[in-house]
């Protein structure tokens, strides 16, 4: 799934969330990971973030002030844009987006509900949403999720919790 909507970006901006009925910061990790070798990627999460993200980043690069508080994973050319403790507010996220879509080939968006208002309304900036879930509730998911973004033209795939992660390749 991941690989096909790198494929389809053809040199657009392609925005994407990752979310789940109770978080899938390590599934978003691991598509905006895999995706950085497609281009650049940036990785928001609408917070909170849990305190095992700042094990993540490169503590050697400092923030600059036009950086958007992004930091950079160790493993990867990934930028992570981390909530600081509280979920972003709603009214915050596009104005972030449209920076990040300057910036990055690919923009992430980890949302622990896809139904919170700051994921709402994220999602109307998305080209894709991928749903991480229990395997018995993939489909009842999946089907929720189509039928509340019917009209709005994403892609959308449900993905078993604890799905095999691609490998971390260290950025050159």
């Amino acid at each position: 799934f991941i690989d096909r909507l790198a494929e389809t970006a053809e040199g657009e901006s392609l925005p994407l969330m990752v979310a789940a009925e109770g978080g899938a910061l390590p599934a978003a990790l691991a598509a905006a990971r895999r995706l950085t070798q497609s281009g650049a990627t940036a990785l928001v999460d609408l917070g909170p973030s849990p305190s095992w993200l700042a094990d993540l980043f490169d503590r050697e690069r400092d923030v600059e002030d036009g950086d958007l508080g992004l930091r950079r994973d160790l493993s990867t050319a990934l930028d992570i844009l981390p909530s600081t403790g509280r979920e972003l507010a709603a009214d915050e996220i596009g104005p972030l987006l449209e920076a990040l879509a300057g910036r990055y080939d690919f923009v992430v968006v980890h949302a622990a509900d896809w139904r919170s208002p700051a994921a709402t309304r994220a999602m109307e900036e998305m080209a894709a949403l991928l749903l991480v879930a229990p395997a018995a509730e993939i489909a009842a998911i999946e089907a929720r999720a189509r039928a509340a973004y019917r009209d709005a033209g994403l892609a959308i795939k449900a993905v078993a919790l604890g799905a095999e992660a691609p490998p971390r390749e260290r950025a050159a």
